[in-house]
């Protein structure tokens, strides 16, 4: 079900929300107007703060770069996300977003949930004959 970043943001753990606070809104910037996002996730890259969203439209992903934050908008038909366990936390897992050659490891995501809900909304349908 479609919603706005605000209620992808509401969905998050207080730590995750605390986090993604000034990466979110880099975020609300690049959303179209009335694009919906399903599924948002907070982790780290390289230690630096980044969030993931599945929209209705593509997989976004910005990550707080000092000085000018890095923004990907990628075509979800292409791009595959998985989950990895995060090392030394067992309440935690790493969201791997694979684009073509390139590899991004989004570690630490604290809300299993959305983070399941990112992958699960990028798998195609099971083929059903009825």
């Amino acid at each position: 079900m479609p919603t706005t970043l605000a209620e992808a943001v509401r969905r998050l753990g207080p730590t995750s929300r605390s986090d993604a606070a000034p990466v979110v809104l880099v975020m609300a910037g690049y959303l179209r107007d009335g694009e919906q996002v399903r599924h948002l996730v907070q982790g780290r890259v390289r230690n630096l703060v980044c969030v993931v969203a599945r929209t209705d439209e593509r997989l976004l992903v910005v990550v707080d770069r000092p000085g000018r934050p890095l923004v990907e908008s990628l075509d979800p038909s292409t791009v595959e996300v998985r989950l990895a366990p995060t090392a030394g936390d067992p309440h935690a897992v790493d969201v791997v977003v694979v684009d073509g050659g390139r590899q991004l490891a989004v570690c630490g995501v604290r809300d299993l949930v959305e983070a399941d809900g990112l992958v699960a909304a990028g798998r195609p349908a099971a083929a059903s004959w009825f």
